[in-house]
Formats: structure tokens, sequence, C-alpha cells
């Protein structure tokens, strides 16, 4: 499926795009106000200010489905991207049949794709 944000085409059936993490069935377009979760968007804030000085953090949403864990990973993604982060997605297949390490490929193959020579060649140096 084609990303209507960033031009990613997707595997087929996909629901949010593997690249930017936009929805691709429409559900939340990209720029949609973010109502509520006041608590949840204080610790993404607080997240990116301190990993923009140099200690990285790592947040998990978790809950029943539907509550919104997408859209808030979405809105955090969306603040980082403004803030000149680079933002990548993994996903979970909740399938029996999903490859292992899953999000892990999508993450990498992601990187792969956006990642310069230098960045490739630094990565791997020594290995």
């Amino acid at each position: 499926m084609y990303c209507s944000q960033c031009g990613r085409d997707n595997r087929t059936g996909a629901a949010f795009c593997d690249g930017c993490g936009n929805s691709l069935t429409g559900a939340v377009p990209a720029g949609t106000v973010f109502i509520g979760r006041r608590d949840e968007l204080r610790v993404l804030d607080d997240a990116l200010s301190q990993t923009r000085a140099g200690s990285g953090r790592l947040l998990l949403a978790s809950g029943e489905p539907g509550i919104g864990k997408s859209r808030l990973a979405q809105e955090g993604a969306n603040q980082a991207d403004d803030l000149g982060f680079q933002v990548l997605w993994g996903r979970c297949l909740e399938d029996p049949s999903a490859p292992p390490y899953w999000p892990w490929l999508q993450l990498m193959r992601g990187w792969l794709e956006l990642a310069e020579d230098d960045q490739l060649a630094d990565a791997v140096a020594g290995d």
C-alpha cells in the first residue's frame, strides 16, 4: 500500500507505513489534532528533551486493543520528527507465522534505506 505522507510502497494489507508510521487506512491522517493523554504527552516530551541532551530513553505503551497505543506512538513520532530526530518504525504482527524479530528487522531495513554510505561503513567498522 502506498503511503501518502512519505511515498513509501508498503507491503499489501499494512495498516501503518513501515517508513513513517502514518496510518494507511485513513483512520488517523497526518496532522490530526491529538486530544487528551496529557500525562503521556508530558512523558514523551521529557523523553525527547533528555534524548536531545544525550541521554536516550525507551518508552513502551501497553494496553487493550483500541485504546490508542498506535495513535500515541504516532504522536510521539510526529514530535520527534518535528525536532529533527530520525524516526523508524517496527510493528509486531499478532500472527503465529510472523517472522522472528520482525519489529527489529523493520527498523534495520528502514535505517538501511535512509543511511548514507559513510554511516553504514561506520556502523560495521571492525565487524
